[in-house]
């Protein structure tokens, strides 16, 4: 039989497991292999049920992270952990330690109705402003207006997530020297050369705001190809 869940492609001990750096990034992307073009999954994902919240937003941009980082952490070890601890990954070297936390920036209640349109209706706007009434019990009758904006107009609302994210995660309690990892979607993005500069004016400012909370907070784009740290 075809497996049809997300779940039954690997345990969550496999999630789990310990790996060197290099060989986290090659077992991911092999298991992102195992379920590409699966129809069933892929509804999963789009609507983040069961794991697929965990992988997509959590795994996924600790990927993306480590790649772009695989040359600094090549001796270094990632340990990814589910459960309700104050962080998503522990990452050790013979020098210690590092706490990472995992946030998407541009998924709220709001995407995930998005989403769900999407899958009802086969269509959806990616910007115009989200209506609903119901609840998750009875039913949601989700509504979604056909908007365009400019790309400054789309940038902004990028930015102001960000920050927004950086600022709420804050508010909790971590382990001394965690590290955030914000993850946003940066297809709009990644190509403005002014982008980059005015991100990291913006997570400076965060910063700014909260000297103490993190050790460091990366900014990294889901396409990859985006990545800003603030130490």
């Amino acid at each position: 039989m075809r497996p049809k869940r997300l779940e039954d492609f690997a345990t969550e001990a496999e999630l789990q497991e310990e790996r060197a750096v290099p060989l986290w990034c090659r077992w991911f992307e092999e298991y992102l292999g195992r379920f590409n073009g699966n129809q069933d999954v892929s509804e999963q994902i789009r609507l983040k049920q069961g794991i697929a919240q965990k992988v997509f937003d959590e795994m996924f941009p600790l990927w993306r992270l480590l790649i772009r980082k695989s040359v600094e952490w090549q001796n270094h070890q990632l340990k990814y952990v589910i459960g309700n601890q104050p962080f998503d990954a522990v990452l050790s070297s013979d020098a210690g330690s590092e706490y990472l936390e995992v946030s998407v920036a541009d998924w709220d209640h709001d995407e995930a109705l998005r989403m769900k349109y999407f899958s009802e209706h086969g269509h959806v706007s990616a910007i115009g402003r989200v209506s609903y009434s119901g609840t998750a019990r009875t039913g949601h009758a989700i509504e979604v207006e056909n908007a365009a904006e400019t790309t400054t107009v789309l940038i902004a609302d990028k930015l102001r997530r960000v920050k927004e994210r950086i600022l709420a995660k804050a508010q909790k309690s971590y382990p001394p020297g965690t590290t955030l990892v914000v993850a946003f979607d940066d297809h709009i993005v990644r190509h403005d050369p002014n982008f980059a500069a005015r991100f990291e004016s913006i997570l400076r400012e965060a910063r700014h705001e909260l000297p103490n909370t993190f050790r460091r907070v990366y900014a990294m784009g889901m396409s990859g190809e985006t990545l800003i740290e603030v130490r």
